[in-house]
Formats: C-alpha cells, structure tokens, sequence
C-alpha cells in the first residue's frame, strides 16, 4: 500500500523541483542541512520518497525516535511532517513507494504541472543497486531535460562513501565522480 500527500504550490513555479529518495541513514542526515537551505531560497518544490518504516535497529544511524519507530508511517511521511513543521513555507510533498522504474520516475517529475524551466535535481539516498540503476537510465534517457542527479551511498561498517553527479542542460550530459 502506497500513501502519499501532494501539496498546492504556494508561490510561482518552483526554481528546483528536488526529489530525495531514501530517508533512512544517508536521507534522514541530509534532509536537515538541505531544507534548510532550501528554506532561504524558496520556490522550490521537495519529494521525498521512502515506503520503508524506521525499526529500532534503524536508531544508531538514522534521525528517528521512538515515536517514529511505533507510529507506523513510512521514512518519507514521517520526514515531510517533520520539516513542513520547521519550514511551513516550503512546499514539501512524500511518496511513500519504492521507485520501480523510470516511467514510474518521470510521472514523479512530471505529475506537479512544473514549467519547462524547472530543474529537476534527484538525489539518491538509497542503499540497492537496482534503484540507481533506475536513475540512471532517468539522466541517460533523452525525455530528461534540465536534470542534476547525485547519487550518495556510503558502507555499513567501514565508514567509506562515494558521490556521483551528474548535471544536464537540455539534453547535455555532464558528469563528474
């Protein structure tokens, strides 16, 4: 079962249509740095996507309590309910889903009537290879027009990460890892 919560933009198109999937050990520490900036800029559109719920193993790396853990709510609700509460100026949607494929992707990033002129700008928090796959086929696909896609991921026990971006104007490829 997938639940979700749209928002009605409150100003002009969104500049930045940012879209995070995963809210758990990587997701869940960066949404608190980027709302925040993302609160100076406004008119900016932010998804956030996870349908996992957070267990109580999920406490020694993620930002979540123990109400997070009984209430039951995805990642993705319990993270949009968090910073719409701290930045009630932002327009904060959630998609409690996994992402399946990449038309399921661009419905996403097509479904808010944005202008042409928004940038899309996906961020991959997640922790399975069939997921960036996923995305990369998103920025690979000629349909994609004003893209920046980061993907993060980092080790269980080692303490090793890597980060990818890539941007795309138009249908430019740039990318640098």
């Amino acid at each position: 079962m997938t639940s979700s919560k749209e928002v009605k933009l409150k100003h002009r198109a969104p500049v930045f249509h940012v879209i995070v999937v995963g809210a758990g050990a990587t997701g869940s520490n960066l949404l608190p740095s980027l709302m925040q900036f993302l609160n100076s800029t406004k008119d900016n559109l932010i998804t956030i996507i996870d349908a996992d719920r957070y267990e109580a193993h999920n406490k020694l790396n993620q930002k979540c309590t123990d109400e997070d853990i009984i209430s039951g709510k995805s990642k993705a609700q319990i993270m949009a309910e968090v910073y719409q509460e701290l930045y009630p100026s932002l327009n904060i949607n959630y998609l409690s889903e996994y992402i399946d494929s990449v038309e399921q992707l661009f419905n996403i990033t097509n479904k808010h009537g944005l202008s042409h002129n928004t940038t899309t700008i996906l961020v991959s928090c997640v922790d399975n290879n069939n997921a960036r796959r996923i995305f990369y086929e998103t920025f690979k696909s000629e349909h994609s027009r004003h893209l920046i896609y980061i993907d993060s991921g980092n080790g269980t026990t080692d303490r090793i990460g890597q980060i990818v971006v890539g941007y795309k104007i138009r249908k430019e490829k740039y990318s640098k890892n």
